[in-house]
């Protein structure tokens, strides 16, 4: 597997987020899109996969795996919460 087509697919998936999309292409599309064959394309989605970049799901197709994001997300709106939450605790207790 060379690390160049990785790196490629890599941006590619960036790119698709950056789009707004929410799954790749079909791998006979994703595969000439980046020039790789399907073999190879599909060892390369493996890594991914393994790595937790991206789901794959048959009948469902390939996505990136956003749900580390999202779990941030939700962590720092958890945290901004809390905050809010102790500075009106802090105000009931002083009026």
């Amino acid at each position: 597997m060379a690390e160049a087509d990785l790196t490629r697919l890599r941006t590619f998936i960036d790119d698709t987020l950056e789009r707004g999309e929410q799954r790749l292409p079909p791998e006979p599309r994703l595969s000439e899109e980046l020039g790789v064959l399907r073999g190879q394309l599909r060892t390369l989605l493996k890594k991914l996969e393994d790595e937790g970049a991206i789901w794959r799901n048959v009948g469902k197709g390939t996505a990136p795996d956003d749900r580390d994001a999202r779990r941030l997300d939700l962590l720092q709106r958890g945290r901004h919460l809390s905050r809010r939450s102790a500075v009106m605790i802090q105000r009931a207790q002083k009026g």
